[in-house]
């Protein structure tokens, strides 16, 4: 069940980032018309909003790459591989990646909000709950992949005993 719905959702995420990106590159409709205070990148609006779709883009795509090796950590735990080292490596990555794209996304919808809307504490309520989630996945499969370790361990240890 796990894996198809971790299959669907990340075809649907798919999905959704490229018609984004595809009614972003065909319209204009979807750069902000004003500038409310002057970003780092100084007044241009374009160049801030495409600086900010850019890295946005770059996590989405680092996302489906993390939800793809999730895939795979799956499969691993439906194979009963539970104590290898490549499902160790797997769940360190994955949650490191998770880690980066919960900060680096949150810099970027501050970066976003701050230059383009009124109300920053408004609407940042939403992103920041969501990377704030998505933070909170990538710790907890950190520490999966710590207690997994020391389950490598002790099963060395007792593969040695008898």
């Amino acid at each position: 069940m796990f894996r198809i719905m971790l299959i669907i959702f990340i075809t649907i995420y798919t999905l959704a980032l490229l018609f984004f990106v595809l009614i972003t590159f065909t319209g204009a409709h979807t750069v902000p018309k004003e500038l409310f205070r002057v970003s780092i990148l100084g007044d241009s609006i374009k160049g801030s909003f495409y600086c900010y779709f850019g890295v946005t883009t770059a996590i989405d795509i680092l996302l489906i790459y993390t939800l793809t090796q999730l895939l795979k950590v799956g499969d691993y735990f439906k194979n009963r591989l539970f104590f290898s080292s490549r499902i160790l490596s797997l769940l360190k990555t994955t949650g490191k990646y998770f880690v980066i794209i919960s900060i680096v996304g949150l810099l970027a919808s501050l970066f976003y909000h701050y230059s383009f809307s009124e109300h920053i504490i408004e609407s940042m309520l939403l992103p920041f709950f969501y990377h704030f989630m998505i933070l909170i996945i990538g710790l907890g499969l950190l520490v999966i992949e710590e207690i997994q370790k020391r389950a490598v361990l002790i099963k060395q240890e007792n593969d040695l005993t008898i």
